[in-house]
């Protein structure tokens, strides 16, 4: 994910996913915690999610290189697919 990336999302989550502002049936996050690679040009290589009672952590597996946009759009459907869905 880029660091671009990572900036959208952060405003996602303060417009939509904090606990003033949340949908119904939507998840609310307490805490962001992005890993970012210094090298070179700077990605973000994970984020870890917490909210009331649960916690993700969006990675790609040892060994296997994510696409940048791919991480982006997961926790964008983590997030905005309602609870009772999942």
């Amino acid at each position: 994910m880029t660091i671009t990336q990572l900036v959208e999302l952060i405003r996602h989550i303060e417009e939509e996913h904090n606990f003033f502002n949340r949908k119904p049936g939507q998840r609310v996050v307490k805490q962001i915690t992005p890993h970012i690679n210094t090298r070179g040009a700077g990605r973000v290589i994970a984020v870890d999610l917490q909210g009331y009672g649960w916690d993700k952590v969006f990675a790609p597996g040892k060994g296997h290189k994510e696409l940048p946009v791919s991480m982006y759009h997961s926790i964008m459907d983590f997030l905005d697919t309602p609870v009772e869905d999942r």
